[in-house]
C-alpha cells in the first residue's frame, strides 16, 4: 500500500547505513515533526541505563502482542528510531491496491478494517497492541482492505526491511506472528461465515418477494384487453413495481350480464407492507362490489371493514367504476384519487375532479357519494396512479398532467393497450433513467357499442 508520506529512514546494518526506500504515503505525512519512540536515560558510562526498575514491564512493548517474549533492550534500540505516525479520527491508513511496505503497530487508540469502501460496514477492529500491513509485508501483494482511524491513534511504522532483517529473525516472533495470522484467520473466517449467512437469507427474501409478487399479479386481470368477450368495451391495464412487490393496484370484473367493475388504487408506503395491504385491500373491495347494486354504499362499507382491523394505520386512495356497456352509464367513487380523465369523441381530455372523497382507511364511519356519467360511442376513459404525473427527470421537474393530456390527445388514434404503453415509453423518456420513487399504474378504456346494444 502506497504511505501518507515519503521519508528517508536511515539504519545500521551490518556496520554501514542503509537508505530505505522513498513511498509516496510515508509515515511523516502525519508527522512532519519526525517523532520517534523517547525513550528516557541517565548517563552511566559507555552504555547508558535505563530509568526504572519496572520500565520493561511497563514499557509500550510489552503491550505489542508480536513483540511478545522478545528480548527487550535489541527491541528497543530498533523501535526508537522508527518514525511515528499520528491519525485524527476518520483518516485513512491504508486503501486497497495499493502498496504497502511497512508493519504498524499501534500505540494507542483504535483502528476500524472494512471490505468494498470506506464506508462499508466494520469487517474487523485493530486494538492497541495489535499490528497491521503483515500480509503486504509477507507475500508483497497490495492491501486489500481499508484501514481507517476510528478515534485518535498513534502508530509505529516499523519498514519490511528492518522487520525481516532485526525483529523476525528469533523463533518466538516467528511464532508470535503465525499466532496473530492464525487468529485473524479464524476471525476472517466468522466473518466469511457470517456473509454467508447473509447472502443465503438475503437470497430466501428474494425468493419469497419474487413468490409475493405472484401473488399480486395473480390476483390483477392480465391481458391485453381485461374483458375480451365484450365488444362493446375495450379495457387495457399495465402496472411497474419501484420495489419487487408494489403498492398500486387495478381491477376489472364483471358484475352481471350487462355491468362491469373498474377500479384503480394506490396504496400508501412501498414494498411488502404496502403489497399485503393491497391484497387485502383488493378482496374486501370485491366483496363488498358483489353484494349491492349501491356503489357508494358499497366503497362505505368497504372502507368500514378496512379500518376495523388497520393496525398498520396504512390507507389507500381510489378510483371504483361501475360500467353500463349496453348504455354506457358510469357511476364511481373516487377517495381521494387522481382525477380520471375523459375525452369524448376525440375532444380535448378533462379532469373529472370529483376527489372530495376521503382516502379509505382514515376513518370508518366516512360516508361515500357516487357520481355519473354517460359514455356514447369513440368516448376515452383513462386512469392513473400519482407515479405518472409524479416522476421527475434529472432537474427534478414533474412529468405532470398537463404532459399526460397532452400525449392522450397526440396519440388519441391509438388502441388503449398501445395507448398504455406509450405513456410508459414517454414517462421512461422524460425521467431519463433517473429512478423513481412511486409505482405506475395505468388504466385506458375506450367505449365502442354496436348499434343494437345503444337502444
Amino acid at each position: 500500500m502506497l504511505l501518507s508520506r515519503a521519508f528517508i529512514e536511515t539504519i545500521e546494518t551490518r556496520g554501514r547505513p542503509v537508505v530505505m526506500p522513498q513511498s509516496k504515503r510515508g509515515p511523516e505525512r502525519r508527522s512532519a515533526s519526525g517523532e520517534t519512540i523517547s525513550i528516557e536515560r541517565e548517563p552511566g558510562g559507555e552504555s547508558e541505563r535505563r530509568v526504572g526498575v519496572d520500565r520493561r514491564r511497563n514499557s509500550y512493548i510489552s503491550r505489542l502482542e508480536l513483540c511478545q517474549g522478545l528480548p527487550y533492550d535489541p527491541l528497543e534500540s530498533i523501535l526508537e528510531h522508527c518514525p511515528v505516525e499520528t491519525l485524527a479520527p476518520g483518516e485513512v491508513l491504508l486503501e486497497p491496491g495499493q502498496a504497502n511496505h511497512y508493519l504498524y503497530f499501534l500505540l494507542s487508540g483504535r483502528l476500524e478494517v472494512r471490505l468494498k469502501s470506506a464506508e462499508s460496514p466494520v469487517a474487523d477492529v485493530i486494538e492497541t497492541g495489535e499490528c497491521v500491513g503483515e500480509m503486504s509485508i509477507i507475500d508483497g501483494r497490495p492491501t486489500s482492505a481499508y484501514v481507517i482511524a476510528s478515534e485518535q491513534s498513534k502508530l509505529i511504522a516499523v519498514h519490511e526491511n528492518v522487520f525481516w532483517s532485526k525483529i523476525a529473525t528469533t523463533p518466538r516472533a516467528v511464532r508470535n506472528l503465525l499466532r496473530i495470522l492464525a487468529e485473524r484467520m479464524r476471525k476472517r473466517n466468522d466473518v466469511t461465515l457470517r456473509a454467508l449467512e447473509q447472502e443465503m437469507r438475503f437470497e430466501q427474501l428474494q425468493k419469497e418477494l419474487l413468490a409475493a409478487y405472484e401473488i399480486q399479479l395473480g390476483m390483477l386481470p392480465a391481458g391485453p384487453s381485461l374483458f375480451p368477450k365484450l365488444s362493446t368495451l375495450d379495457v387495457c391495464a399495465r402496472m411497474a413495481v419501484v420495489k419487487s412487490v408494489g403498492g398500486d393496484f387495478y381491477d376489472a370484473f364483471p358484475l352481471d350480464e350487462r355491468r362491469v367493475c373498474v377500479a384503480i388504487g394506490d396504496v400508501s408506503g412501498k414494498g411488502m407492507p404496502a403489497a399485503l395491504f393491497m391484497i387485502r385491500t383488493v378482496t374486501l373491495l370485491r366483496a363488498e362490489l358483489l353484494k349491492s347494486d349501491d356503489l357508494a354504499a358499497c366503497v362505505s362499507r368497504f372502507n368500514t371493514a378496512l379500518c376495523d382491523t388497520n393496525i398498520s394505520h396504512m390507507f389507500v386512495s381510489l378510483i371504483v367504476m361501475r360500467i353500463d356497456v349496453i348504455d354506457g352509464t358510469v357511476d364511481y367513487v373516487n377517495a381521494g384519487h387522481s382525477p380520471m380523465l375523459v375525452s369524448n369523441g376525440g375532444e380535448p381530455f378533462v379532469a373529472v375532479d370529483d376527489s372530495n372523497g376521503l382516502i379509505a382507511g382514515v376513518l370508518g364511519d366516512t360516508i361515500y357519494h357516487a357520481g355519473v356519467l354517460r359514455l356514447t360511442a369513440g368516448d376515452r376513459m383513462v386512469l392513473y396512479t400519482d407515479g405518472v404525473t409524479e416522476a421527475r427527470n434529472d432537474e427534478r421537474h414533474f412529468y405532470g398532467l398537463r404532459r399526460l393530456t397532452q400525449f392522450l390527445a397526440k396519440f388519441y388514434s391509438n388502441e388503449p393497450a398501445r395507448l398504455v404503453d406509450g405513456i410508459f415509453d414517454d414517462v421512461h423518456a422524460f425521467a431519463g433513467g433517473i429512478p423513481q420513487s412511486d409505482d405506475i399504474t395505468i388504466v385506458a378504456l375506450d367505449y365502442h357499442p354496436t348499434h343494437e346494444s345503444s337502444k
